[in-house]
C-alpha cells in the first residue's frame, strides 16, 4: 500500500469498543484496543494515503445455540445481503 501511495485497512468491532457490559471486561479491552489502534494507524498512515476504518459490526444471529427457537432455515430471510 505504501509503493502504491494508497489503500484502506478495515477493522470490524462491537458496541463493547464504546461501552462495557458487565461481565465482557476481556472483550470490552480488545475493542477498544482496536478501535484506538485504528486511531494510531490512520494518524500515521492517513497522510501517506492509507486510509483506516473501525466498523461496528454488531448483528443477533438467530442460531439454537442463542436462540432455542431459531429456525435455521427462516435465517436466509433475515440476511439482508445474500453472497
Amino acid at each position: 500500500m505504501l509503493k502504491r501511495g494508497h489503500g484502506t485497512i478495515i477493522y470490524t468491532s462491537a458496541t463493547a469498543a464504546y461501552r462495557g457490559n458487565s461481565g465482557q471486561h476481556a472483550h470490552t479491552m480488545a475493542m477498544g484496543g482496536r478501535m484506538r489502534l485504528t486511531q494510531s494507524l490512520n494518524a500515521e498512515l492517513g497522510p501517506q494515503g492509507i486510509h483506516i476504518c473501525h466498523v461496528n459490526m454488531d448483528v443477533r444471529i438467530p442460531l439454537p445455540r442463542v436462540c432455542p427457537r431459531a429456525r435455521l432455515s427462516a435465517l436466509p430471510s433475515l440476511v439482508p445481503l445474500q453472497l
